[in-house]
């Protein structure tokens, strides 16, 4: 559920975070940012 210092990581057909935040896939906007960014 908590994922305080999460990251993006490279694999072969895309990217991947190293955690699941569950909470802040939804509400925060600074994640949402971060994925419309990728």
């Amino acid at each position: 559920k908590e994922c305080n210092n999460w990251k993006f990581y490279d694999i072969p057909n895309g990217k991947m975070l190293n955690c699941y935040p569950e909470q802040k896939i939804w509400k925060d906007k600074e994640f949402l940012k971060a994925l419309k960014e990728l």
